[in-house]
């Protein structure tokens, strides 16, 4: 092989197909009776089975190469066509043509892998396979080798490898998996945090009875946020904020950012209800503000005033997750934190998070959750939970 690898010119093309059986060079004789130098009466050596499944899905393929190599199947190679199937060569090792057809033809093929969908034509000791390293016209895609196990040793670090390699070359899906073993030597960054231990980068809901000073607590973050100031006694990080007043004016929101007392900076901008109103698609709206202004911190206030009418027939619980879901993709691709403004229900409930009105899609869907709790002794009790929240 390397004697023949060393004869190939830089950049010249590889020929598509490979013959796994060696030939003997001789003119043989086609099933027709035509002259062939490839045909199976010109095959020297009956060593490798090339399997190749038709019609059958590679995710599919995957599962059964899977499954029958550790099931102790002798798989040589495992060669991506480039294409919508895998060529596998099955070692086989018969003495002669005759052996060939008894123990490959009769037996392995006609009882085992055509049943299960393999192309017929596999049968031929002559079948050729893709190799590797050549290019496919039809698709441009590369043909590349994705298992290679020559003496078929029963080694699970070469299934484990087969697995990833084949996952990424035959399906975007499967791509995504994380192997446990991979995951734990991973270095992975800790959480991000607008304010540190309160309100992680994600989703978050902010709920409490009307009038008990939810959207002063949020101008007072914007603040901290915007300047990198102090918030509930952690230091904010800094970031442009965007505030979405869906219940106030603009002579409101002036009104209640002269009274903080605090310099006012430039990177806090503010949509008022007047505003609002105007805009159609909000979720949009998000999106353009981010790219514009690089805002890491997005307070929507309120969520009720935010969400779009509930479909009629639609499931409570479904309507609140489908609202939720592309809230949560914007903050998770942005790296943003997203707040949600809400409101409790009158019924009280065992536990202070079940309060939040609606389904618990909306708790279900967040990632932090803040709730005001009951005031005692004049002061207010703010309780917070989450992912990554201790």
């Amino acid at each position: 092989v390397h004697e023949w690898l060393a004869t190939l010119s830089p950049g010249c093309d590889l020929p598509e197909h490979i013959i796994p059986n060696t030939l003997t060079g001789l003119e043989g004789e086609t099933k027709a009776g035509g002259p062939s130098y490839r045909s199976d009466s010109c095959v020297r050596s009956f060593r490798f089975a090339v399997v190749e499944f038709d019609g059958i899905p590679l995710p599919s393929q995957l599962s059964f190469w899977v499954g029958a190599i550790k099931g102790g199947l002798p798989v040589a190679a495992i060669v991506h066509s480039g294409g919508k199937s895998l060529h596998s060569w099955v070692r086989i090792e018969c003495t002669n043509s005759a052996a060939w057809d008894e123990y490959s033809k009769n037996l392995l093929f006609q009882e085992f892998f055509v049943p299960m969908g393999v192309d017929k034509a596999c049968k031929n000791a002559s079948r050729m396979s893709r190799l590797p390293g050549a290019t496919r016209p039809q698709s441009g895609q590369t043909q590349r080798l994705l298992y290679l196990n020559p003496d078929c040793e029963k080694d699970n670090a070469k299934t484990f490898d087969f697995i990833e390699k084949i996952s990424r070359e035959c399906d975007k899906d499967l791509a995504l998996v994380v192997n446990a073993s991979n995951l734990v030597s991973m270095e992975i960054g800790e959480p991000e945090w607008i304010v540190p231990s309160i309100l992680p980068c994600g989703l978050s809901v902010l709920a409490g009875r009307p009038k008990t000073g939810k959207s002063w607590l949020m101008l007072q973050l914007a603040l901290a946020a915007s300047t990198g100031g102090v918030f509930l006694d952690q230091q904010a990080n800094r970031t442009p904020v965007l505030y979405l007043a869906f219940e106030d004016n603009l002579r409101r929101m002036k009104d209640r950012l002269g009274k903080l007392g605090s310099p006012i900076p430039k990177d806090i901008f503010i949509y008022s209800m007047s505003e609002l109103r105007k805009v159609k698609d909000k979720l949009s709206l998000i999106r353009k503000m981010q790219a514009v202004s690089n805002c890491r911190l997005i307070i929507i206030d309120t969520l009720q005033r935010f969400r779009p009418p509930t479909p009629r027939g639609c499931n409570a619980y479904e309507a609140d997750t489908k609202f939720m879901e592309p809230l949560q993709e914007i903050a998770m691709n942005s790296g943003a934190a997203i707040l949600l403004v809400h409101h409790c229900r009158k019924s009280p409930a065992p536990e202070v998070f079940d309060t939040i009105s609606g389904t618990q899609g909306i708790l279900g869907a967040a990632d932090s959750a803040w709730v005001f709790g009951e005031s005692r002794n004049g002061l207010q009790e703010l309780h917070v939970t989450g992912r990554d929240v201790e």
